[in-house]
């Protein structure tokens, strides 16, 4: 894991607090300032790749999203949040690839993400005729 100077986790906070309570232009303002100062800031990628997202700029959130896990791939909230958005996107075969592995064995905790990834297979698996392997990922999820 990569460190990053406390001023932009500072920034990256403020940013995330703003969008919480649905202060878009504020957030992206503090996201971008952490982006400034550390490039590298995967929160502050995938920060940015929410407000795109909340908006309807799809596309845009995406690419966010794609930078956030090149900036960090050890990054579990950029990560589960790329997948995620593709399958929001119907990019099936990604988000599938994605999702496996978030979901691979010897895989890294996913923290908070952990049951809701499974199920976001399980569903997406379902989806593409895979209903047994769909009933292990739901099975995993609860």
């Amino acid at each position: 894991m990569r460190v990053v100077s406390g001023a932009a986790v500072r920034m990256v906070t403020l940013g995330a607090q703003a969008l919480s309570a649905g202060r878009l232009e504020e957030a992206e303002g503090w996201f971008k300032q952490a982006l400034m100062h550390d490039g590298n800031v995967a929160a502050g990628w995938h920060g940015l790749g929410d407000i795109a997202a909340a908006v309807g700029r799809r596309e845009e959130a995406l690419q966010l999203y794609r930078q956030a896990v090149a900036a960090d791939a050890q990054d579990v909230d950029g990560e589960v949040k790329l997948a995620k958005h593709l399958l929001e996107m119907e990019e099936v075969d990604e988000a599938l690839v994605r999702l496996n592995a978030l979901c691979a064995p010897g895989r890294r905790d996913l923290g908070r993400w952990t049951a809701g990834v499974w199920i976001d297979l399980g569903n997406l698996l379902r989806w593409v005729g895979r209903t047994a392997e769909a009933v292990e990922a739901y099975r995993r999820g609860v």
